[in-house]
């Protein structure tokens, strides 16, 4: 665990409070994912394609070690659905603080279907939706090119203003 990285993952647990949705480990990836790939922060968790899209075996590592000293709170969420995280004190720059706003209330099949759609980022259109639907079979087409509108429309807010 590296500062930097305990600093961004409070970060990302803090800005998905202040939203008030999201507190899931899923939703901690996805957010850091978008936050490094569109360059709101260093990029500092490396990511692998895996079940649920883009994930990074060291966030989660981090999450265990915040967990284990404390410095964040792990509750059960109350629909049934795992863990949520929370943490106090926090300062939260404002670009992570409007990607928790845009992310927070999706379902975690959106965030596969966003994440992923951004992860295999292709510059045509249809070979992007096939290519996420190649290797998540599972997420309908019209998921996919959903996921693949959106994130063509979002980028910009976001990266253009860091």
């Amino acid at each position: 665990m590296t500062s930097q990285q305990s600093e961004l993952a409070l970060s990302a647990i803090a800005a998905l409070n202040e939203v008030g949705k999201g507190e899931s480990r899923t939703h901690i990836h996805k957010l850091l994912y978008f936050a490094q790939r569109w360059g709101i922060v260093e990029e500092t968790f490396p990511y692998s394609l895996y079940l649920h899209g883009p994930y990074s075996y060291d966030l989660d590592q981090e999450l265990l070690e915040l967990e284990a000293f404390k410095k964040v709170k792990k509750f059960r969420d109350p629909a049934g659905y795992g863990a949520r995280y929370k943490v106090d004190g926090i300062e939260v720059a404002e670009q992570l603080k409007r990607l928790a706003q845009w992310l927070g209330p999706k379902s975690t099949r959106t965030l596969e279907a966003l994440a992923t759609a951004e992860y295999v980022e292709e510059a045509d259109e249809s070979k992007c939706v096939a290519a996420v639907r190649e290797v998540k079979p599972h997420l309908t087409e019209a998921e996919v090119q959903a996921a693949v509108d959106e994130i063509r429309q979002r980028r910009p807010e976001f990266v253009l203003h860091h």
